[in-house]
């Protein structure tokens, strides 16, 4: 009985250990700023054409500006992608909405989001 328990043990620290391996793997930092309605980030998915649901996993931070400083890596909006942009900020939250031209990354008129 001894042996089956350490043995139970051991699969599972190793489950674990796999776990948690994955889940590191998925974890790559990513960053949504929004400082201004001149100043902001969102994700787009990692290639033109690409569905935003499918890529949730491995999208990608662009802004209104390469590499911001709160946004280290982020790529720039394609041009006119960013139509226009409403900021409001309380003291709880900060938030952006707008409206884009999804013509400029090529994402389809079917596609819904995430």
């Amino acid at each position: 009985m001894a042996k089956l328990s350490t043995l139970i043990i051991i699969f599972a620290i190793v489950a674990s250990a796999h776990t948690t391996a994955l889940w590191l793997k998925r974890a790559t930092p990513r960053t949504v700023m929004v400082e201004s309605e001149k100043v902001f980030c969102s994700f787009l998915p990692k290639t033109y054409r690409e569905e935003i649901r499918n890529s949730e996993d491995d999208a990608i931070t662009f802004c209104t500006e390469a590499n911001p400083v709160n946004a280290p890596e982020a790529k720039k909006f394609p041009n006119g992608f960013i139509k226009s942009a409403n900021f409001a900020k309380e003291k709880e939250f900060v938030q952006i909405t707008g409206t884009i031209d999804r013509t400029k990354y090529k994402l389809k008129k079917s596609d819904r989001g995430g």
